[in-house]
């Protein structure tokens, strides 16, 4: 439970963000509900991540007076109180069979609020036409876009302004291009599904809670036992909603503030509740420049830029505009910013293939040992120098799991592939138990590409590291392919990524794929035509051990 109390003139009010019931006693719940324990001002709160107590009686849909003053307002949704527009969306209850945590039954419900309906998507953009009849269709939709622009335009341009968004969980890549100070490994925390609900809304303020129990079970992260059993307080610099591409760049600006609250009167007194003097978005001017309305020193660009899928125009350039986006970072590398085309490689076949056992020229001293679908094979430049000391696991632990047939990816729909995955995953359960006896974890990847390459026989590389680097390795992974300008899919898509019958992934992209994983955990970018270094997880993997000239295997091999 966490509060927020905001006042416009004589009115007071209070919004509790998270589970407001998880942390009373039942004596003062039961003196609650019954009148004997007065609520001081009108407080409203919503669904968060648990089951509402048995002796809370709500009927129906709508906000519900269940006790004087207190005000139940649902799931999600959104509502105006005493003039102040808020959004909040709660989670699903886990113990209630919820399977992840991002899932969010509440989340589809009040995007289908037609005031926060995002701009239509502009249709994708036609090269050379193979045809009069696909040039004709591109100008009609083109037409029908210019159209529903227009619509969006008159809407967005009249929309109500957000002042209150309350979520039981972060948004996913909320630290992005801040320089306050976070809690540790607070870049992974939040809900990558709530990156559109914070682009639909805009608000002004968003408050959220700091991880749950439920959450930190499901989810790999290092987090200090005091914000487990206090929460977070942490208050990110303003940032600035860019224009939605149907309106002018210079309208309909509108800056965020987002702040996470900790647990109500909690042990170690970290701040718990925020106090606002303000007045409803919907009474001050539209134009954020006059007067009354300053823009804040320390204003960022939106974090989320880039990462949902939206209507919004990207940030200008800074030559545009030096001094309003000063402290936007350099842009990416021009050539992510497209798809590259095919070229003519053709990857190796079976007999010039250095991973094929029938292959004459195969060196078949690094074998270690054959199975029926699969082999362990050493590699030619491992990671960690065998003669060293400090390496971990004798003679270094550094292996490669290879299928016997010669296929370019183990996540082919194909009857021979579940034979041969339960066959990998039983090596690598007997590699992940041997490395604990020596204090380590294995970190593994794979990296798959149909196109611009010649290696057509996947392999899996397993890296022993000590189990206390796992978790700093895995933030140093999302920092490395985020300065690739990539995004690792959800937990969620991660997780169904070996589930044929999900519909999460399709068959194309288990073809195009680099998929890491730091002691089981699983981190995964779907390449869809983008260039990606071959060599990415290796490299990331020694610069983070500080070892970087190990990050070459050629150089490696040719070490004594």
């Amino acid at each position: 439970m966490h509060a927020i109390q905001a006042k416009h003139g004589p009115f007071s009010m209070a919004l509790v963000v998270g589970d407001f019931f998880a942390q009373e006693s039942n004596q003062d719940t039961d003196d609650l509900l019954s009148g004997k324990k007065n609520v001081p001002v009108p407080t409203y709160f919503f669904h968060g991540a648990q089951k509402l107590p048995d002796y809370v009686n709500i009927q129906g849909d709508g906000v519900q007076e269940i006790a004087p003053n207190l005000f139940y307002l649902g799931n999600a949704g959104l509502t105006q109180i005493a003039g102040f527009r808020v959004a909040f969306c709660g989670g699903s209850n886990l113990e209630d069979g919820g399977k992840t945590f991002d899932s969010l039954d509440s989340f589809d419900t009040l995007l289908q609020d037609p005031s926060l309906a995002l701009p239509s998507a502009a249709p994708p953009e036609l090269g050379e036409a193979e045809s009069l009849q696909e040039a004709r269709n591109h100008i009609a939709a083109m037409a029908e876009y210019a159209e529903l622009s227009a619509k969006d335009a008159f809407r967005l341009q009249n929309r109500i302004p957000v002042d209150f968004l309350l979520t039981h969980a972060w948004p996913k890549h909320v630290t992005r291009l801040s320089s306050a100070s976070a809690p540790r490994d607070a870049g992974q925390w939040g809900n990558q599904r709530l990156l559109r609900l914070v682009e639909a809304t805009r608000p002004r303020y968003h408050f959220a809670a700091s991880p749950y129990h439920t959450e930190l079970q499901i989810q790999h992260y290092a987090i200090e036992q005091d914000a487990v059993e206090c929460g977070v307080f942490w208050e990110r610099e303003p940032y600035e909603n860019p224009p939605f591409a149907a309106l002018p760049e210079t309208t309909n600006a509108s800056v965020t503030r987002f702040i996470s609250l900790a647990n109500v009167a909690n042990s170690k007194k970290v701040r718990w509740f925020m106090a606002l003097n303000l007045a409803p978005a919907s009474s001050t001017p539209d134009n954020p420049t006059s007067a009354g309305i300053t823009r804040p020193a320390n204003l960022t660009s939106c974090p989320y830029s880039q990462l949902s899928l939206n209507g919004s125009a990207p940030p200008p350039k800074a030559s545009q505009n030096p001094a309003r986006y000063a402290d936007t970072p350099a842009p990416a590398s021009k050539r992510r910013k497209k798809q590259h085309r095919e070229s003519n490689l053709h990857p190796v076949s079976p007999d010039q293939c250095w991973f094929c056992l029938s292959n004459p020229k195969l060196e078949k001293h690094l074998v270690v040992t054959i199975g029926e679908e699969c082999y362990m094979a050493l590699p030619k430049g491992q990671v960690p120098v065998s003669s060293d000391a400090s390496t971990l696991v004798p003679g270094g632990g550094h292996v490669l799991l290879i299928p016997i047939a010669h296929v370019s990816s183990m996540y082919l729909v194909d009857d021979s592939m579940p034979a041969l995955r339960k066959e990998m995953q039983s090596f690598l359960s007997a590699l992940t138990a041997c490395y604990a006896s020596y204090g380590a974890v294995p970190v593994t990847w794979e990296v798959v590409r149909r196109s611009n390459t010649r290696a057509g026989h996947t392999q899996t590389q397993v890296v022993p590291i000590a189990e206390d680097l796992a978790n700093g390795l895995i933030e140093a992974f999302r920092e490395a392919i985020h300065a690739e300008d990539l995004e690792f899919e959800s937990d969620e898509v991660a997780a169904a990524f070996q589930n044929e019958q999900t519909d999460l992934v399709s068959a194309k992209d288990r073809e195009d794929y680099c998929l890491i994983r730091v002691n089981s955990y699983p981190m995964l970018v779907l390449l869809r035509g983008e260039r990606f270094n071959l060599q990415f997880p290796r490299e990331t993997l020694t610069s983070y051990l500080q070892v970087p000239e190990r990050s070459d295997w050629k150089a490696c091999s040719a070490m004594r």
